[in-house]
């Protein structure tokens, strides 16, 4: 499995865990954290891709871009603003 794949279906694994535990009422600290793994996973996505010039690699930015939007969403939603 390339690392493409394993970072992809890292990051999947952990947008499921964080919706879940953010469900279940999870602390903000836990959900930070795995937010956290969640967006480096995305970094390593994006390292992968980012060089590659065909038109599957363009399709699979526009499909980054996207992920990074809900997992700011995401984000803001669970992740407490510190004051």
């Amino acid at each position: 499995m390339s690392i493409l794949a394993r970072a992809w279906e890292e990051f999947t694994r952990a947008l499921d865990e964080a919706r879940d535990l953010h469900e279940r009422g999870a602390e903000p600290h836990t959900l930070a954290e795995l937010l956290r793994y969640a967006r480096e996973l995305l970094d390593i996505i994006a390292d992968e891709i980012v060089d590659e010039p065909s038109s599957t690699a363009a399709d699979a930015r526009v499909v980054l871009a996207q992920l990074c939007g809900r997992l700011e969403s995401l984000e803001r939603n669970v992740v407490p603003t510190r004051h």
